[in-house]
C-alpha cells in the first residue's frame, strides 16, 4: 500500500511540474521554475549514433584467420534537417594484432586508410565495415577494438524577451491587475546546447521624455552558457579548454597542430530602421552588444601574452556569462513588446564504441 501512495506521488510531481523530453520534442506542461523563469523546449541531443557493432562471423578468431568489423551508423535527425555530409567513421584501435585488408565502404578507402567518410541524411542507416587479418601470435590474447564516430554540427537557440511600459504596468496595477510573463526557451538538435537565460521577465523599461541615458531607463540580466548534453565529447585543443572564434567568418579546425575550435554566433534582435535608412538594434544600444559582451568574458591572454578567446568547460558545461541587456529605443515599447535572443555553435564531436575480440594462436598440426 505505501508503494502505491509512493506511486501517486511521483505521478503529481511529475504532471505538476514540466519538462521537455530530450530527443522526443515533447513538451510536459507547467514546468517550475529550474530555469529561473524560462519554459524550455530542447530537440534530440546525439544525432549520429553507432546501433551496432558486430564481429563476423565470430568474435573469435585464430592466426591467419579473418573477420569482418560491421558497423551500423544512423543518423538521427529529424526529417525536416539538413544532411550531415561529414561523418567519419574510423577504426583507431587493434591492438596491433590485425592487417586491414578489406575495402568495402559507403566509399572507398584510400590507400593505408581506415576511415569511411559518409553523408548521411536524417532517418538514413549507413554500413561500414573491415575486413581484418588476424596476424601470427604465440597465446591467446584478447582485445578490445574501438571504433570512433566524429563529425561537427551547428546547434541554434533561440530565447525570447520581453519588455513592458513602465507607465502602462504603473496603470495596470493601479487597477489592481496583475502581469506577468514566462520566457521561451528553444533549442535544436545537436550534442552541444547553447543556452540563453533572462531571469525577472518582463524587463520594465521608462519610455518617457527623460535626460537619463538608455540603460538608465531599465534593463535586464541575460546568462549564456555551453552544455555538453550528447553521449560523446566535444573536439577541444585541451581536455577542458576550446578557442572560440565569433560571426560568419569563423572556421573549424581540426588538426593536431592547431587543435580545434568552437564557432559562436549570438545576437539580439534587429530591425530595418526607415528613418536612418540602416539596421539598428532592438536589443542592446549598439548591433554588437550582445556578441561584444561575451566576447569580453572569454577574452584570455596566451602564453605569447596574444589576445585569445577560449571557454573552459567544467564537467559537461561551461561557466555562464551574464551581460545586461535593454532596449536601443525605449519609445518603441508602447505597451509591451517581446524579441528574441539567438544563438548558434559549431563544433566538432566525436564518441566511440568497443567490441572484445580474442585472437588465438595457429592450429600447429
Amino acid at each position: 500500500m505505501k508503494w502505491f501512495f509512493v506511486f501517486i506521488a511521483l505521478f503529481l510531481v511529475v504532471f505538476s511540474s514540466g519538462c521537455t523530453v530530450p530527443g522526443l520534442d515533447i513538451e510536459i506542461p507547467f514546468l517550475p521554475d529550474i530555469f529561473g523563469g524560462m519554459n524550455v523546449q530542447e530537440q534530440r541531443h546525439d544525432v549520429i549514433s553507432i546501433e551496432k557493432l558486430d564481429a563476423i562471423p565470430s568474435s573469435t578468431v585464430r592466426s591467419g584467420q579473418s573477420i569482418r568489423l560491421r558497423a551500423v551508423v544512423k543518423n538521427l535527425q529529424s526529417p525536416e534537417y539538413k544532411p550531415v555530409d561529414n561523418v567519419e567513421i574510423t577504426l583507431y584501435n587493434d591492438c596491433g594484432m590485425f592487417k586491414v585488408t578489406g575495402d568495402f565502404c559507403a566509399s572507398k578507402f584510400e590507400k593505408d586508410d581506415v576511415t569511411c567518410k559518409l553523408k548521411m541524411y536524417p532517418q538514413s542507416t549507413s554500413l561500414v565495415q573491415w575486413k581484418l587479418d588476424a596476424k601470427e601470435i604465440n597465446v591467446e590474447t584478447p582485445c578490445k577494438i574501438g571504433i570512433m564516430a566524429k563529425y561537427n554540427y551547428t546547434t541554434y537557440s533561440t530565447a525570447s524577451v520581453t519588455f513592458v511600459n513602465k507607465a502602462e504596468l504603473e496603470r495596470l496595477v493601479a487597477e489592481g491587475k496583475s502581469f506577468s510573463e514566462t520566457g521561451t526557451l528553444s533549442i535544436g538538435e545537436g550534442p552541444v546546447k547553447p543556452y540563453i537565460e533572462v531571469l525577472n521577465q518582463p524587463i520594465v523599461i521608462d519610455a518617457g521624455e527623460t535626460e537619463t541615458t538608455v540603460r538608465d531607463r531599465g534593463s535586464g540580466i541575460m546568462s549564456f552558457w555551453l552544455e555538453n548534453k550528447g553521449s560523446g565529447i566535444i573536439g577541444l585543443q585541451q581536455a577542458s579548454a576550446g578557442n572560440v572564434g565569433f560571426g560568419d567568418n569563423c572556421k573549424m579546425e581540426d588538426d593536431a597542430t592547431k587543435g580545434t575550435k568552437i564557432c559562436l554566433k549570438i545576437s539580439g534582435a534587429q530591425i530595418n530602421d526607415a528613418e536612418t535608412k540602416g539596421v539598428m538594434s532592438i536589443i542592446g544600444e549598439k548591433t554588437e552588444i550582445i556578441k561584444n559582451c561575451i566576447m569580453k568574458h572569454l577574452e584570455n591572454k596566451n602564453n605569447k601574452g596574444e589576445t585569445v578567446y577560449s571557454t573552459n568547460f567544467i564537467g559537461k558545461a561551461t561557466p555562464k556569462y551574464p551581460c545586461s541587456i535593454t532596449v536601443g529605443d525605449p519609445s518603441r515599447i508602447k505597451q509591451e513588446s517581446t524579441y528574441q535572443i539567438t544563438a548558434e555553435v559549431g563544433y566538432f564531436y566525436k564518441f566511440t564504441k568497443e567490441i572484445p575480440i580474442t585472437v588465438q594462436p595457429r592450429i600447429k598440426l
